[in-house]
C-alpha cells in the first residue's frame, strides 16, 4: 500500500484496542507488524445521500511521514474531497476539476489558464457522487 501523502511504500495496518498489546506502539498480529491504537472505533454515519454507512478509522499508518490514512477498499463516495480529471486533445490540455468542501466549486482549466470556475450546488454534488456510486468505481 503507498502512502497517498509521501507516496511511501513503508506503510503498516493500524488495529484499534488490541487486548495484548505489549504496551508498544507496534506489536505483532500474525507474523505482521501492525500499529496498535487506544483510540474506538468511530460510530455509523450518514453517506452523501443519506444512507447509513459503517464508519471506520484510518486502517493504514506510514511509518516514513507517520499519518494515517485509509486503504481503498475502506473509502466510500462521502469520502471524495476532490476529483481531478487532465486530458489532452489536439496539443491542447485540458483539466477539469471538483472540489467538494464546505462551498463546492468546479474549475475548468485549458492549457493552465482559468477558463472558468463555479459554484457547484448540492444537488449537483449529489448528482456527481451518485454517479459515481453507481458506476460501482473502486476507490
Amino acid at each position: 500500500m503507498t502512502c497517498p501523502y509521501c507516496n511511501s511504500k513503508d506503510t503498516t495496518s493500524v488495529i484499534y484496542l488490541y487486548r495484548y498489546n505489549d504496551n508498544n506502539t507496534f506489536i505483532k498480529k500474525n507474523n505482521d507488524e501492525v500499529k496498535y491504537s487506544e483510540r474506538k472505533r468511530k460510530p455509523k454515519r450518514l453517506n452523501y445521500d443519506g444512507s447509513l454507512i459503517t464508519d471506520h478509522n484510518h486502517n493504514k499508518y506510514c511509518n516514513r511521514c507517520h499519518k494515517t490514512f485509509n486503504s481503498i477498499e475502506n473509502l466510500y463516495a462521502v469520502d471524495i474531497s476532490k476529483i481531478t480529471l487532465v486530458f489532452m486533445l489536439s496539443k491542447a490540455r485540458y483539466k477539469y476539476e471538483f472540489i467538494f468542501d464546505d462551498k463546492p466549486i468546479f474549475i475548468f482549466k485549458k492549457n493552465y489558464e482559468l477558463i472558468s470556475q463555479k459554484i457547484i450546488t448540492n444537488k449537483d454534488k449529489i448528482k456527481i457522487l451518485d454517479s459515481i456510486t453507481n458506476s460501482k468505481i473502486n476507490f
